[in-house]
C-alpha cells in the first residue's frame, strides 16, 4: 500500500531495509543506513509501520526515540502508520510514537478502526500530532476543498465505544488471532517444514512465511498458489522483498478456513516437488 501511494503522489521511494537476525528471528532497523539517508538532501518524509507489516516486528521505545531523533535533526518529517496497533501480544509491549511527541515536532501518528473492529465503512482515520502548523493547514484545505468542517458524529461515537467499551473483546480477538498462529506454525511444522520456515510474529494477524528454503523459483511458486493452490495470497514484491521469497499469509478468520487454506498453500508446494523431481530414478 505505501508504494503505492508514494507513486501516485509523484514522490520516489527510497528504501531502508530492514535487517533480519537469525538467532534473535527479528528484523531490526540499520540505524547507520538510514541515518545517512535521512541526511540527503533528496528526503522529507519517512513512513513508519508500527508495528510492523508484514513482519509483525514491534518496536521498542529506545527504536522508536532512535528513529524519531534522526527524522527531527534532518528535517524529515515523520509519519507514524499505527492500524495494527491493537495487534501487539502481549497488549503491554506496545509503544506509540505519540508517547515520544514534543511540542512543533514534524511528526505524526495515524490510525483508525479498521482492522480492529471491521470499520472501514465509516471515514473515521484520525491523526495524533503536536505540529499546529500542520494541523492548522489540513483544517483548512478539508474545510476548502472537501467542505468538511466537522468531524462524523457516527464517527466519533465509534471511536469512543471501541476505546471505551470494547477492551475484552480485543483481548478475546488477540487470543483467537494467537491460537491460529499456533495452529499455521504446527501445520507448517508437521506438513511442509522442507519448503517453509515460520515463527509467529508478536503483533498484527498476518503471517510472513518464507519459503527460501524451498529452492523453487519465486515466480513459479506464486503462481502455483494461485493456480494450483486456488489461493491467494499476498506476494513479498508488494511489500518490498524483491526476492519475492515469502508470502503474507491473513489468520483473522475460522479456525476451518484457515486449515482450509494451509491445504492449499500445501497442494503447490507438493506439485512442484513433483514436477522437479519428474524423471529422477
Amino acid at each position: 500500500m505505501f508504494p503505492n501511494l508514494i507513486e501516485s503522489n509523484n514522490r520516489q521511494i527510497v528504501e531502508s531495509p530492514l535487517i533480519f537476525d537469525d538467532e534473535l528471528k527479528e528484523y531490526f532497523l540499520d540505524v547507520d543506513y538510514f541515518t545517512s539517508l535521512c541526511e540527503g538532501d533528496d528526503i522529507n518524509m519517512y513512513i513508519h509501520c508500527n508495528p510492523h507489516n508484514p513482519t509483525g516486528k514491534v518496536w521498542n521505545r529506545e527504536e522508536l526515540k532512535t528513529i524519531k531523533e534522526i527524522c527531527v535533526s534532518n528535517n524529515v518529517y515523520l509519519i507514524s502508520d499505527e492500524i495494527n496497533m491493537d495487534f501487539v501480544r502481549p497488549k503491554e509491549d506496545f509503544v506509540s510514537l505519540a508517547a515520544l511527541l514534543k511540542e512543533g515536532n514534524e511528526a505524526l501518528v495515524a490510525s483508525c478502526l479498521g482492522k480492529t473492529f471491521n470499520l472501514t465503512s465509516i471515514p473515521h482515520s484520525y491523526f495524533v500530532t503536536k505540529d499546529r502548523k500542520l494541523t492548522k493547514t489540513l483544517t483548512e484545505v478539508t474545510k476548502e476543498v472537501y467542505q468538511v468542517g466537522n468531524a462524523s458524529s457516527l464517527a466519533l461515537a465509534a471511536i469512543e465505544a471501541a476505546y471505551t467499551e470494547c477492551n475484552e473483546w480485543v483481548d478475546q480477538l488477540n487470543n483467537h488471532i494467537l491460537n491460529n498462529f499456533k495452529y499455521v506454525q504446527k501445520y507448517i511444522d508437521d506438513n511442509l517444514s522442507q519448503y517453509l520456515s515460520f515463527d509467529i510474529p508478536r503483533s498484527t494477524h498476518l503471517g510472513w512465511i518464507s519459503f527460501e528454503n524451498s529452492g523453487f523459483d519465486a515466480e513459479l511458486v506464486h503462481e502455483a498458489l494461485v493456480e494450483v493452490g486456488e489461493i491467494a495470497v499476498s506476494p513479498g514484491k508488494l511489500y518490498l522483498d524483491h526476492e519475492n521469497k515469502h508470502f503474507r499469509f491473513n489468520v483473522a478468520s475460522s479456525l476451518a478456513r484457515i486449515e482450509d487454506g494451509l491445504n492449499r498453500i500445501k497442494k503447490p508446494f507438493d506439485y512442484l516437488y513433483i514436477e522437479q523431481n519428474k524423471g529422477t530414478p
